[in-house]
């Protein structure tokens, strides 16, 4: 798949490591939001757990009808570090 340079300078300039994630890189979440935008959900998901994160992309996701590739991969980016996110740590009480 072609990935516009336009694109490509969103992922690599402007994607963040989520601050409670010491496992992934700039490189991870990048990966993650250039998967999104090629539509390899699935994929995007399994790289975002691998790197610490909690994955779940929705499965609805894609572009917008109206929305332009510079757009979209503003919100794959965004959509990649939420993906990046640990996942909440649940609280149970032992006795």
């Amino acid at each position: 798949m072609w990935i516009p340079n336009s694109v490509k300078d969103v992922f690599t300039n402007e994607v963040q490591i989520p601050e409670d994630n010491d496992i992934a890189t700039t490189e991870n979440v990048a990966h993650v939001a250039m998967l999104l935008f090629a539509g390899y959900i699935d994929a995007a998901t399994s790289m975002s757990e691998n790197c610490g994160g909690g994955g779940s992309a929705s499965s609805g996701w894609g572009k917008k009808g109206d929305e332009d590739d510079w757009k979209f991969a503003h919100r794959c980016a965004q959509m990649a570090h939420s993906m990046c996110k640990p996942k909440p740590r649940s609280r149970s009480f032992h006795r």
